[in-house]
This record gives structure tokens, C-alpha cells and sequence, in this order.
């Protein structure tokens, strides 16, 4: 591409070509290399990005396939960039490419004149391979090369390349920039009528009466002919050549050779006289004499042929003794003639061949010093080839990490724009004047707009300036001047569909330290729905606090009526039962002897259910105690109180033979009587679920947790001090997935009547730790005995403490 400016064409016709070949694109090599002298263009065309007003005329889905969106402009995709190499050069000066299969150059040639245009479609020529193509605008032609291309499609101005050979011609450093204008294309009219006989006197005289000569090349081929030459040039037999050498007539190929040396290196015009040439079979004397043409840009000879008869030939009517001699004497003469001019050319080329042979002496000089500073600079250059090589191997795994690097790039930011295309809040870019850069598609169907309106307008003239609000635009103005962030501001607008909402605005400047202006994210948030159920929830909190503070007072009334209910109920069932005992048992001392076995059974069963009667009255009455409790705390001595609950089970420790052992306990903040009542239920249940024929044992032990233990139960502080306390006894035990199930209230594991209880104390013992904040679980095996765990902390968060 010569003269891609910024790149649309050679873009255009990369894409075509990719939508040509669709999915055999990537199996062919395709690579198109543009230029142009500008830097500023190609700078452009590398870049590959337009705004919306160069692409306007591609359509939808060219646009979504070989472009991507960025900032509001559209960016030419990595595999179309690819194939395209775009470079700063002057097509008539630098250098041409080669091999080309198609050069196109629109719209170019028509700001050049003749010459230059010229030189340019030889240049082209040189750079396309065999039948490469040429590709021109609609105003410009091959015409001033006929002879390099050939016309393949004439209404498209596609031509295509002669086999003749090519040169590539460098402009002449002197040429004038001012040969590229625009051609005038009025034809000039001439200046007066009176000059008309004086051309005309002219041309007769070019016609009739200068002589024959022909214009040659620095490669001695004949580019014009003036006049009659056929004496002097002829056609050789053969394949058709304008060399001069070849066309001349025997005997004028060595003067021509011998008088063109001679004109290449003389600054003025070179004679050769009185050459003897047979022109259809008679002796002629011919003159050539050669002249520089100075006026051109390549160099070019003008060689003019002169003739006259010898004077045999005119005297051919006289005496021929006379005409014999004659002819003898002017032989001698010519011959005498030639002897005294080859001479003096000799004597002219052995003094070229001595400055030649003295030339050649100091240039063999000059080599072998060359030779031997070639010699250290290839030693150099070996040293820097390893180096390059070096360098090289580095390039090659930088531009790797580099293509990885844009890999991750892109990938990040299609992977960015996807998270953005897909988050429902509305998201706008800014720029510093708060001019809408781009936005995603949230924000057009939230506020029903479209990208033609809202991208490069201000952000609050939008909607007639709806967001027009002075205190958003001043905190807005202050993002990128004072590197602030808008965090959380609440504004409220009307509007047109969507009638009042209420947006919760945030902004930041986008973190981007290469980038061309600053912007601005802003991200906006319609809070209405959720304004207006948070008022709802105020109004339900509320009027639920009241309601709540009813009930509260109800249940603390209903709670004192329950107290006062349980502690007469207590009273009103103990006393018959102590009735039924007391009597049960004086029957029994008093009129043993008149009541029959099955009577006997059936009072100690009365007194044994009256006993579990009152016991379960007990511990209801305890349990109701437990929940109603004014929790007072105090520092508590466990190692005091298990001695007072051992204490109270010293008779049956003695009877059943147990053995009780215990570690240092430690003071907790604790209620002293729940306490009791907890280590109370514990060695109660170690000694009254004790195995047959084994003497039951029990070790009491407690430790310290740790940070790492305690952060295992979700229900314990992590900032709290807490000890574990261990029950482990040899008893009867039971399955561990029970381990939940005996702390449930009435829940027991054995038959009533083969272990006395009421299922109410390791319930009553739960409740006890957690009241204290604590953890408590089993760990049983059956037949093997159980070990209770007790975790309490050391001090309560908060406790009412008795004073």
C-alpha cells in the first residue's frame, strides 16, 4: 500500500480478504505492507483506532467482528493488526519492497508530473513478482510505462506486470521537490499567431537538414531516432534488440564502443572522422561525433552519423588507369589515416591502462590495509555476533513474556468489560469536563437512553439537565483536581417514566497512571425500593417494640402468679405425701405382724411412689426456681463446694464402696447454689448408675483451654478466660449417639425400676451451664462408664454480682 495515510485501506483490505477466505484465513500467509511518508499517519494506523465517524460507513456486524469498543472509539482487532506492517518511507526515493503479489497506489500519482510518475510505476514494476498485479485510482493510468504493464480489468484500473525486465531508478538528489503539483489540466494555447512561421521554418530545417542520430541510454539502448539511419544502424537478425552495438553497421561497432568510453569520461563533445563504411556497396565516409546530455536525470548520449562518398566513387566517369591510382593513393591515405588514429589511441589507452595499473597499485594498497582491518573487525564482529545472539535469545523471551503479557491483557479486559456489561447497577465513565465517555448497558435501559445521546455530552445536561444538581456537580469537579472519592451520596429526582427515585451515588478516578486524560467511574444505585422498605420496617419495628413491651409486662405478671402458683402447689402436694409416707410407715411398724405378704408389698410400693412422688415435686420445683432465678453471681470455690456435696454422700460413697478422686479446682464468677446443685446431679447419677459387683470410681479433673480450643464451640467468647471441668466414671454408660438425648427433660435410658430418677437432673444440670455461659456434652461408651464434660468461664460478661 503506498500512500495509506492512516491506514483505512490497507485495514479494508485486510478485512476483505479475511471474509474471502473465512475459515482457510488462518492456513494462508497473508501480510500487507503499507507505507507512507508521513509519521503522524502511521503512528495513527499502527494504533488502528477510529472514531465512530470513520466507521460509519461498515456495518453492524463488520463492526462487531474486527472491532473492539474502547472509550468511545473503535479499535481494529489484534488478528486483522496482525497482518498489516505499516512503515514511514518514500516511495521514490527509499528502496522498494519485492516479491509483492498486488501494489496498490490510489489517488497518489495524480499529484505528480510525468517524470515522477514514471519513476514511481517503475518502481512498482521492480517490486512485483512475475504477473503481480497493479492497482490504481479511477483518474490514473499506465500510460507513461506502456511498455511495463498491461490493462487487465480497464474499468477497475487493475493492470498487471509485463515480463520485461525491471530497474529501480533513485530520483536525482537535485530534483526539486516542486515536481509534485497537481497537473493543469486546461492545455496550454499559443502565446500569438505571429511565431507559427518560425516553428514551422524550424521543423523543416530539424527535417531536411540536420543529420540522422539517435539518443541512447547509459545501457547503450536506443530510446530515440531522428532521421534517416538505416545506413548507419540496421536490425540484427534475431530476437528484436535496440542495443546500438548490435544494430551498427560493420565497421562502426568498435569506433561507437571507442567514442562512447571516451564521451563517459571527457566533459565535451567526442569526433570520430573519415571511418570507412560500405553502404549498400559502395565506400562511405562516415563522421559520428557524441554529446552528454546534461539536462536529464539518467545519463543519455546523443551520438549524430554524418556521410560522404569517397573520391573513387565520384570519379568513376574518368580515365581508369587514372581512377586506379586515385584510388590507390586515397587507400594509402585512409589507410595512414587509421595507422596515425589507432596509434593515438593506444597511446590514449596505455596511458588509461597506466593511471588504471598505478589506481589498481595504490587500491591493492588500500585493500590489504583494508584486509587487515577487516580482518580485526570481523574478529569484532564475531565478539558482537555472540553478544547479538545473547541479545537475541533475550528479545525472543521478552517478546514472548510480552505477547503472554498482552495475552493476559486482553483476556483481562474482555474479562473486565464482561463483569461490567453484566452488573445491573449503572455504571458511567467520565471524563475530567464530565463529558460521558462511555457507559454499560445498565444504564441505558435504566434511564432509557441510547449511546448517540449520552456519549461526549455532559452528564448533567442529560434528560433537559435532570441530574443538573449544583452540590453532586461541585463534588463531581473535585475527583480528579483533589484525588477525593464520592462515597454514598444520596440524591433525589423526578423523573419523566420512572416518576421520583432516590440514587445513592459513588465515584472514583479510574486508577491509571499511562493513561491519555483522567476519568471518572461512577457507579449509581436506585435505592427507592429499599428506602421505602426500610421505612416500613421503622414503622413495623415499632409498633412491634410496643406490642413487645406488652407482652413483656403480661409475661412478667403471668410469671409472678406462676411462682406464687408453684411454691403453694409444692406446699399443698408435699403435705399429703408426707401424710402417706408417715402413715404407710406406722402401719407397717405397728401391725407387722397381722398383714399378709401382698399386703406388705403393696405399702412399701405406696411408700416408695410417695417418695418418687415428693422427689419429682422437688426437683419441678427446683427446675422452675432455675429459670426464674435473679442469676447472682459470685466468686465460687469448686473444690469447696464438691466437699460439701461429698459431704452430703457419705453414707452412700461408704455403702457402695465408690472411690472419689479430684484435682485442684479452680474460683470461678459463679451462683454458689447452682453450682451445688450441678456437681450435686453429676455424682449422684456416677454413683447411682454404677455396675453391679463393680465398686464404682469417679476422677474429677479440670485444665484451662486454649485460644485454639475455645474458638471450636461457636457458643463460647473468644475474648473470655474458660476452664473444662471432667466427670469420668466406670459405670454402665451408654451409646454415644444418645449423648444429645439425656439432657432432654423426662428423657431416660433405663427402666424405671431398675434405676431409681425422675429425668430431670442432667436436664436441670444444662440449664445450670448455660446460664453461666457455659458448654456441656457426654462422652460414653456402654459398659464402660461415661465422662461428662463441663467448660465455664472464669468470669460472666455483665452478671448481676451480690454485693
Amino acid at each position: 500500500m503506498a500512500g495509506c495515510s492512516t491506514g483505512e485501506e490497507a485495514f479494508s483490505m485486510a478485512i476483505c480478504l479475511h471474509e474471502f477466505l473465512g475459515d482457510q484465513s488462518t492456513a494462508r500467509q497473508i501480510q500487507i505492507f503499507a507505507s507512507d511518508i508521513s509519521e503522524i499517519a502511521i503512528k495513527k494506523a499502527r494504533a488502528g483506532i477510529y472514531t465512530k465517524a470513520e466507521v460509519q460507513t461498515l456495518s453492524d456486524e463488520q463492526l462487531s467482528l474486527y472491532f473492539t469498543k474502547t472509550s468511545g472509539n473503535y479499535q481494529v482487532v489484534k488478528t486483522i493488526r496482525d497482518l498489516c506492517v505499516f512503515a514511514v518511507q518514500n516511495f521514490l526515493k527509499d528502496p522498494p519492497f519485492s516479491k509483492i503479489d498486488l501494489v496498490s497506489c490510489r489517488n497518489v500519482l495524480i499529484y505528480m508530473d510525468s517524470f515522477l510518475q514514471k519513476k514511481a510505476l517503475s518502481t512498482f514494476h521492480y517490486a512485483l513478482r512475475k504477473n503481480g498485479f497493479l492497482l490504481l485510482g479511477k483518474s490514473e493510468t499506465t500510460s507513461v510505462v506502456s511498455d511495463l504493464f498491461a490493462s487487465f480489468i480497464r474499468t477497475e484500473k487493475i493492470y498487471t506486470r509485463k515480463s520485461v525486465p525491471g530497474r529501480f531508478l533513485p530520483v536525482a538528489a537535485g530534483r526539486r521537490e516542486d515536481a509534485f503539483v497537481k497537473k493543469d489540466k486546461k492545455t496550454a494555447k499559443p502565446d500569438t499567431l505571429q511565431t507559427d512561421f518560425r516553428k514551422t521554418a524550424e521543423a523543416i530545417l530539424l527535417a531536411k537538414y540536420t543529420p540522422a542520430s539517435v539518443i541512447v541510454n547509459d545501457l547503450m539502448d536506443v530510446v530515440h531516432i531522428h532521421g534517416a539511419i538505416a545506413p548507419f544502424l540496421e536490425p540484427p537478425p534475431g530476437k528484436p534488440t535496440f542495443n546500438l552495438f548490435k544494430m551498427a553497421r560493420e565497421g562502426l561497432g568498435f569506433e561507437l564502443r571507442n567514442a562512447l568510453h571516451k564521451a563517459k569520461t571527457s566533459p565535451g563533445a567526442v569526433i570520430k572522422t573519415g571511418i570507412p563504411v560500405r553502404i549498400h556497396g559502395v565506400q562511405h565516409l562516415v563522421t559520428i561525433e557524441i554529446l552528454l546530455l546534461t539536462s536529464s536525470v539518467e545519463p543519455h548520449f546523443m551520438v549524430l552519423f554524418t556521410k560522404k562518398e569517397t573520391e573513387t566513387a565520384l570519379a568513376l566517369t574518368g580515365d581508369l588507369t587514372t581512377v586506379i591510382t586515385n584510388e590507390s593513393h586515397l587507400r594509402i591515405q585512409q589507410l595512414e589515416n587509421e595507422l596515425a588514429q589507432t596509434r593515438e589511441d593506444m597511446r590514449s589507452i596505455i596511458e588509461d591502462q597506466e593511471v588504471a595499473n598505478e589506481e589498481l597499485q595504490s587500491t591493492s594498497e588500500e585493500l590489504e590495509s583494508s584486509s587487515e582491518e577487516m580482518q580485526s573487525l570481523n574478529e569484532e564482529l564475531e565478539t558482537s555476533k555472540e553478544e547479538l545472539q545473547s541479545s537475541n535469545e533475550e528479545l525472543v523471551i521478552l517478546n514472548q513474556e510480552l505477547l503472554d503479557k498482552q495475552e493476559q491483557l486482553n483476556g483481562a479486559r474482555l474479562y473486565s468489560e464482561s463483569i461490567v456489561t453484566s452488573i445491573r447497577e449503572p455504571l458511567v465513565i467520565l471524563d475530567k469536563a464530565l463529558r460521558i465517555k462511555t457507559a454499560n448497558l445498565a444504564f441505558y435501559k435504566k434511564f432509557n437512553f441510547t449511546e448517540l445521546e449520552t456519549e461526549d455530552k455532559l452528564f448533567y445536561e442529560l434528560q433537559n439537565h435532570q441530574w443538573d444538581d449544583p452540590g453532586l456537580q461541585g463534588q463531581l469537579e473535585k475527583i480528579i483536581p483533589q484525588r477525593v472519592k464520592l462515597e454514598n451520596f444520596e440524591i433525589t429526582l423526578p423523573f419523566p417514566v420512572l416518576g421520583e427515585r432516590t440514587m445513592l451515588l459513588n465515584a472514583r478516578q479510574v486508577a491509571n497512571e499511562h493513561a491519555v486524560e483522567p476519568l471518572i467511574l461512577l457507579a449509581i444505585e436506585d435505592i427507592t425500593e429499599r428506602k421505602m422498605a426500610e421505612q416500613k420496617l421503622k414503622t413495623f419495628s415499632e409498633a412491634l417494640e410496643i406490642k413487645v413491651k406488652e407482652r413483656t409486662a403480661d409475661l412478667q405478671l403471668t410469671n409472678e402468679k406462676l411462682q406464687q402458683f408453684a411454691h403453694a402447689a409444692s406446699h399443698d402436694l408435699q403435705e399429703p405425701l408426707r401424710k402417706i409416707v408417715t402413715f404407710s410407715n406406722r402401719l407397717q411398724e405397728k401391725h407387722e405382724d397381722e398383714f399378709s405378704m401382698e399386703a406388705k408389698t403393696y405399702l412399701s410400693k405406696i411408700a416408695g411412689a410417695s417418695v418418687r412422688m415428693s422427689k419429682l415435686i422437688q426437683d419441678l420445683l427446683n427446675y422452675s426456681q432455675l429459670l426464674n432465678h435473679e442469676k447472682l453471681f459470685a466468686p465460687t470455690d469448686l473444690g469447696e463446694t464438691l466437699e460439701n456435696v461429698l459431704s452430703d454422700f457419705e453414707l452412700l460413697i461408704e455403702q457402695k464402696k465408690a472411690f472419689i478422686t479430684s484435682g485442684l479446682l479452680p474460683t470461678i464468677e459463679a451462683i454458689p447454689l447452682q453450682m451445688n446443685q450441678l456437681f450435686y446431679n453429676l455424682i449422684s447419677n456416677a454413683l447411682k448408675f454404677s455396675r453391679e459387683g463393680t465398686p464404682p470410681t469417679l476422677a474429677i479433673s479440670s485444665h484451662l483451654l486454649t485460644p485454639e480450643t475455645i474458638s471450636q464451640y461457636p457458643t463460647l467468647n473468644p475474648s473470655m478466660t474458660y476452664c473444662e471441668l471432667i466427670f469420668k466414671d466406670n459405670g454402665i454408660g451408654f451409646e454415644q449417639k444418645y449423648g444429645q438425648q439425656v439432657f432432654v427433660l423426662f428423657q431416660r435410658l433405663n427402666q424405671p425400676g431398675q434405676y431409681q430418677g425422675t429425668g430431670i437432673g442432667l436436664s436441670l444440670s444444662k440449664k445450670i451451664v448455660e446460664i453461666h455461659h457455659g458448654e456441656i456434652f457426654v462422652e460414653a461408651t456402654e459398659t464402660q462408664g461415661a465422662a461428662f464434660h463441663i467448660i465455664l468461664p472464669f468470669r460472666q460478661f455483665n452478671p448481676v454480682r451480690i454485693p
